[in-house]
């Protein structure tokens, strides 16, 4: 049994029961059977490890001020530009499609541009208004949607992607999909991988649960044939298979509904991040020995790179 409302079996259904009397001091009337159902899966049903990551995300949505993301969070205008990702409509079950060009975020430029906090917190801006979403499109239709549809192109991910700072700001968006959003993931689709995302999906795959791992397809050269089997054409840019198009910018990628990403310009870098090799100075040692540089810091707060 897949373990949706709909789909039950007893152990399951007794499984919800059980929750639901063990969170009644602090369920509200927006969890509903299908919101404890999306942390029993996460979980494997079981009833113990469910109610404590529920609790965890209700204490960290308290804490945080989450459900009032968008009134208190204005995204950083860095991140408002060069955060790639765009919904285009709905897939042929009623899905939300979400296309990120994740080949083209430019790791140092984002971070020499905002803090990594701001970049994390762009995420659940993003997809609290894509939970949203949700909703309002399972009214309409009558029945309960869930899940986002992900395409995830990585045409042009590179070694700079595995940037360390990067990567870690990469993993913890990934935690924070698995910790507080588990199910958000209906499928997600990655095309045009490049020789370089294996070393990618290596280092985050630790931080990415069985459940997400299984909902992951990375395609082949007949990606396009594959995306339409489950999204209708008008639904995709003709960038990505479709025959969506728009009159901003580069019509086929439709950048009115997707933000492409690329390069951060320079006069958005945070000031001492935009250091060239002009400004320093090089020194190589022969074999294992060292040298002692004498620097004075004259800012509090200041990085050392």
């Amino acid at each position: 049994m897949s373990g949706t409302l709909s789909d039950l079996n007893a152990k399951q259904a007794d499984a919800l029961k059980a929750i639901r009397t063990n969170l009644d001091d602090v369920l509200q009337e927006k969890h509903d059977d299908h919101c404890l159902l999306r942390f029993l899966r996460a979980c494997r049903f079981n009833v113990k490890k469910a109610e404590e990551k529920f609790r965890r995300d209700l204490d960290w949505r308290i804490k945080n001020n989450i459900d009032s993301i968008h009134d208190w969070y204005e995204i950083p205008e860095p991140c408002l530009k060069y955060w790639p990702g765009g919904a285009t409509g709905l897939d042929k079950d009623g899905h939300v499609v979400w296309i990120a060009p994740l080949g083209n975020v430019d790791p140092k430029g984002m971070l020499y541009s905002v803090k990594a906090g701001d970049i994390v917190k762009t995420n659940i801006s993003i997809l609290e208004r894509l939970v949203n979403e949700q909703k309002i499109i399972s009214k309409k239709l009558g029945r309960h949607i869930e899940g986002i549809t992900f395409i995830v192109d990585l045409e042009h991910l590179g070694a700079g992607h595995i940037w360390k700072p990067g990567m870690k700001v990469m993993t913890e968006i990934a935690s924070l999909f698995e910790e507080h959003y588990p199910e958000i993931i209906h499928r997600m689709y990655i095309v045009r991988p490049t020789k370089i995302f294996p070393a990618v999906y290596f280092l985050l795959k630790p931080f990415l649960d069985e459940g997400t791992r299984s909902k992951m397809h990375a395609l082949g050269g007949n990606w396009r044939d594959v995306l339409l089997k489950h999204i209708d054409a008008e639904v995709l840019p003709v960038h990505w298979g479709g025959t969506m198009t728009d009159t901003d910018g580069n019509p086929n990628m439709c950048p009115s509904k997707i933000n492409l990403g690329g390069k951060v310009p320079s006069f958005y870098y945070k000031k001492g991040s935009d250091l060239t090799h002009a400004d320093m100075t090089s020194q190589q040692l022969p074999g294992k020995r060292s040298i002692e540089i004498k620097y004075k810091v004259k800012t509090l707060g200041s990085i050392f790179r």
